[in-house]
């Protein structure tokens, strides 16, 4: 089994080097925290962090700019 790697675009969580959702290649092993949406129409969370799919998502995701300063995902969105 290899190490988890979740989407820079979707935060979807995956084992590949492809994210199966939006077929990104920017994947992180850097992320925290795993969300588990079983029924998206029915879950707030979901809703709030505009999930659609079933699925595992991670719920921070940090990015490396181009000047290599790291960014969480969340705060750039207003989350912390």
């Amino acid at each position: 089994m290899g190490k988890k790697k979740a989407c820079k675009d979707c935060r979807t969580i995956t084992e590949a080097n492809v994210c199966p959702e939006c077929k990104s290649t920017d994947l992180t092993t850097t992320w925290k925290g795993k969300i588990v949406v079983m029924n998206p129409e029915q879950s707030e969370i979901a809703k709030t962090i505009n999930i659609k799919k079933p699925g595992e998502y991670a719920l921070k995701v940090r990015w490396t700019s181009k000047k290599k300063n790291t960014i969480n995902y969340w705060a750039v969105r207003g989350w912390q």
